[in-house]
């Protein structure tokens, strides 16, 4: 008997309009080529995998996953999840984070923005920090500076506040890890 896998399905727009996508323990996040930023929790995909698993005679079908909208994320170029949240950039060079807990009842997360943050073409997120690359090659990190995470010694005065790290310059390419 052959398993069957959950069926993604998007709202207007077909699977070659997404572009970057990122995924969190919760929620799997796709931004379409207009910087719709969609989500879907991928709790769905593991209780249709074990739906499918344990129903192999063919008895239950997996059941469809639905992406949705989520409202405040306009124009996201580029995007990272990490643990229990999501960080992008945006086409006005800024960037932003907010929790994976929105949700299709909740489609509209608190989205923070990065303070220092202003020219960003890439991020990446680790499960207590965040840098972003600017244009000019700089990268910019915030968050909690736990074993020099961050790349400077101080810490910032706060954890949606970034600072330069000053040791890597022209930079073309960044990732967080912990």
């Amino acid at each position: 008997h052959e398993i069957s896998k959950p069926k993604l399905t998007f709202p207007v727009a077909a699977p070659n309009d997404v572009v970057p996508m990122a995924a969190t323990r919760r929620q799997m996040c796709l931004v379409r080529r207009g910087g719709e930023t969609v989500c879907f929790p991928t709790d769905a995909w593991k209780s249709a995998d074990k739906n499918a698993e344990t129903s192999n005679r063919g008895v239950t079908a997996p059941p469809a996953v639905t992406a949705k909208a989520l409202e405040g994320l306009a124009g996201v170029r580029q995007i990272a999840g990490a643990y229990e949240r999501f960080c992008a950039t945006f086409n006005d060079g800024r960037a932003a984070c907010w929790s994976d807990t929105a949700n299709a009842k909740d489609a509209k997360p608190e989205v923070v923005t990065i303070t220092g943050v202003t020219h960003a073409t890439q991020v990446g997120i680790g499960m207590t920090h965040g840098c972003a690359l600017e244009q000019d090659g700089k990268v910019k990190c915030w968050g909690l500076n736990v074993n020099g995470a961050l790349g400077v010694e101080d810490y910032p005065p706060d954890e949606h506040t970034a600072v330069v790290v000053t040791a890597v310059s022209h930079a073309e390419q960044i990732a967080v890890g912990d």
